[in-house]
């Protein structure tokens, strides 16, 4: 057996893809739809006002929290698993010329 090239897929695993994950995504999209309504509702309707500012710093942070909860879910349970074969790259490389090193007596 010949041994495996830079770029061979060794492992894959087909993802689980369950109803209830895909479930859980619609709705967190749904809401992450409001959120980005709301956002955009103060930004255009709002003014230079600290109270509206800190209302949509609130209404970013639950954009960007379901966002990261969506991308994980469908990382989780949608993505298959690949194992590819890299490149091994030397820990260190040695620039000393054998040639130039002065030899102790």
């Amino acid at each position: 057996m010949a041994p495996n090239q830079p770029g061979d897929i060794v492992r894959y695993e087909e993802p689980e893809r369950p109803r209830h994950a895909a479930v859980m995504i619609l709705l967190l999209t749904f809401y992450e739809l409001v959120f980005v309504f709301l956002f955009l509702y103060t930004a255009v309707a709002g003014g230079v006002n600290v109270a509206i500012q800190i209302r949509q710093m609130q209404l970013l942070f639950m954009v960007f929290l379901i966002l990261g909860f969506i991308l994980m879910l469908y990382r989780r349970y949608f993505m298959p698993d690949v194992m590819v074969v890299k490149v091994r790259n030397k820990k260190y490389e040695d620039f000393i010329d054998a040639n130039r090193v002065p030899k102790v007596d």
